[in-house]
């Protein structure tokens, strides 16, 4: 059985983790994520908090790249490397971050729910924080790849070292920095199914004109 101190514990990794991966969107704000099933957008859930919509897209499972922009965004400014190299040099990260989840959030609990010996615990931690040392290491050396300077490189190792829930949402961390390479809208018509970018523009119209006509939707 799980005490009240490890279940505590527990719950405090899985809320950290949840909360580091929330984004609160502004009214016109898009998100676009990279799985297995390719590109999706989203304008975020139905919960407002403070004329922001929550949005967790990062949240499960971990490692996927998400890119925020406004859909007033034009192209971006300065120098930005290619998608599909971004994409490649973020596959290590990606892999060991659903390790760091299934550490935290599955070999923890069931360690603490079978009792297991002290060693195997710190075995855990022990790999845990390998891993986390490893993404350090692997964005260092991608660090101009992710247009990390070492201010920004300093910050995020701390975060991802300090915290092991945000370590798991190292992939989401760079991804919001190096954000898209184009317009939001003509990203979402190139990289999303028709259909699919159709039903986004005309949700992302009717919430940033919730007056407007029908016939006005994009």
């Amino acid at each position: 059985m799980i005490d009240g101190t490890a279940l505590a514990l527990i719950l405090g990794a899985l809320a950290l983790s949840l909360y580091d991966a929330s984004l609160m969107l502004f009214r016109d704000e898009v998100v676009f994520t990279h799985g297995l099933r390719g590109w999706r957008g989203t304008l975020g859930s139905g919960l407002v908090l403070g004329g922001r919509y929550l949005a967790l897209p990062g949240a499960w499972p971990p490692g996927r790249p998400l890119f925020r922009a406004g859909w007033s965004d034009g192209a971006p400014s300065g120098p930005r490397a290619p998608m599909r190299v971004l994409l490649r040099a973020l596959r290590p990260l990606r892999w060991a971050t659903r390790v760091q989840a299934v550490l935290l959030f599955v070999g923890m609990p069931l360690g603490l729910w079978l009792q297991v010996s002290h060693a195997w615990m710190f075995a855990l931690l022990i790999l845990l924080y390998a891993s986390a040392l490893g993404c350090v290491a692997w964005t260092w050396r991608c660090r101009r790849l992710f247009a990390l300077d070492r201010k920004a490189f300093a910050a995020l190792a701390f975060d991802v070292l300090a915290c092991p829930p945000f370590a798991i949402n190292i992939v989401m961390k760079l991804t919001l920095r190096i954000g898209l390479p184009n317009a939001p809208e003509d990203f979402a018509r190139r990289m999303l199914p028709r259909e699919a970018c159709d039903a986004l523009l005309r949700a992302a119209h009717a919430r940033m004109h919730p007056f407007a006509s029908h016939e006005e939707a994009p």
